[in-house]
């Protein structure tokens, strides 16, 4: 429900320099259960999603990018239901009601009072396009870094995967930069413009942020980093909607045959409370140019 509007992307603090082209692909996987069954509201989302992106930046000046966002989404009933029950009894994490609904099935709906305020269909759609400007605030230390950047999302792409609006977002990323020891950290507004049946129970936009510290252990480094959000929903009478999300990713980067490989693995870590369950992502990124 949240990816139907925009929600920006936690981003480094440094920009593209100039003359250079960055273009990264990125392959992510996630497993989504939010199961309700209460009075005035039923609601199941219940799905695997396959999502493949393409990030293109470029700097256009000194201190200076901008950038474009394609992906498209696949969701469907997936083939991981198991192995996250698995994984939650392993690390002692809630089941989240995935005991009541089928293994790899597929269904999403969201009723209120008898009315269906959110529903999408599986399939393969092409998501609505994201375009940036990014300009570099502090840099000339190489030690740390201070970027500002607008966002917006352009509805562009299938209306299954979108609300048909345009929203745009505006961001402060960070850096700090030790011998071995990195922090990184962003806050932003952006706005989140719902469809015509969740607009009720839709806030005008959110806050978001990110804080994150990376090690360097030679041949690679580690990377830990928390995202959140507040919430956007309201009033539908379930905080698995109606609270903030809050997630934990945990990730490695390395090089390896000229390109720069990025590994996470994200569980969220608020029960009750619209965040993923459990995402793995890969992506690769190559600049040009420099």
């Amino acid at each position: 429900m949240y990816r139907i509007a925009h929600t920006p992307a936690a981003e480094p603090g440094d920009v593209v320099a100039a003359g250079a082209l960055e273009v990264s692909v990125a392959s992510t996987w996630s497993n989504i259960l939010e199961w309700m069954l209460q009075p005035g509201l039923r609601a199941v989302i219940d799905t695997e999603r396959w999502t493949n992106q393409v990030d293109l930046r470029f700097g256009v000046a000194d201190g200076w990018e901008v950038g474009a966002r394609l992906a498209t989404r696949t969701d469907g009933g997936g083939v991981l239901d198991p192995l996250v029950q698995w994984w939650h009894a392993r690390i002692g994490l809630p089941n989240g009601d995935r005991e009541k609904v089928e293994d790899n099935a597929f269904e999403m709906f969201v009723e209120r009072e008898g009315v269906v305020v959110f529903t999408r269909p599986s399939g393969t759609r092409v998501a609505d396009p994201v375009i940036l400007v990014g300009r570099r605030l502090i840099g000339a230390d190489p030690d740390r870094a201070l970027t500002a950047r607008v966002t917006a999302k352009l509805p562009l792409g299938a209306s299954a995967a979108g609300t048909g609006n345009t929203d745009v977002g505006v961001q402060l990323d960070g850096r700090r930069s030790g011998e071995r020891w990195t922090l990184f950290g962003g806050l932003g507004w952006t706005t989140m413009t719902p469809t015509d049946a969740l607009e009720p129970y839709a806030r005008d936009g959110a806050w978001f942020g990110h804080a994150a510290v990376e090690r360097d252990l030679g041949p690679l480094s580690a990377q830990v980093q928390l995202q959140a959000m507040s919430a956007w929903l309201h009033g539908l009478g379930s905080t698995e909607l109606d609270r903030a999300p809050l997630n934990l990713a945990v990730g490695a980067t390395w090089d390896l045959v000229g390109l720069r490989w990025e590994a996470a693995f994200v569980e969220d870590i608020r029960p009750e409370s619209p965040s993923v369950d459990f995402t793995l992502d890969l992506r690769v990124r190559r600049t040009l140019g420099r």
